[in-house]
């Protein structure tokens, strides 16, 4: 399923939206809890897989039934957005960019 979701996510700009989750990252899992696109919602997890490199693989994609408030996160062109991920109290605005579709891999490559 994962990769027929990154097929379609490349072609339609995606909005994450939450309702009092934001995204987080905790013991090298990140967390997007709602990532709608296509008029579907998904809870996404990636893991941290490769320190050096700062990627994250794909490992959790859960349909979800509700999705009502929308944030600025996106995932666009290949790459995802999170302006509000929140690590050990501390907000900050990322980037990940997919490095490798076939094994569904996405690097850092902004944080702020």
């Amino acid at each position: 399923m994962g990769q027929t979701i990154l097929a379609r996510i490349d072609q339609t700009q995606c909005e994450h939206y939450s309702s009092s989750e934001l995204a987080s990252y905790t013991d090298g899992v990140l967390t997007i809890p709602v990532l709608v696109f296509d008029e579907k919602a998904f809870r996404l997890t990636l893991n941290h897989v490769d320190a050096r490199n700062f990627e994250f693989k794909l490992n959790g994609i859960e349909e979800l039934a509700d999705s009502s408030l929308a944030t600025t996160d996106s995932f666009v062109s290949n790459e995802l957005t999170i302006a509000g991920l929140y690590v050990n109290g501390t907000k900050y605005q990322t980037k990940l960019t997919l490095s490798n579709a076939n094994e569904l891999l996405f690097r850092l490559t902004d944080i702020q």
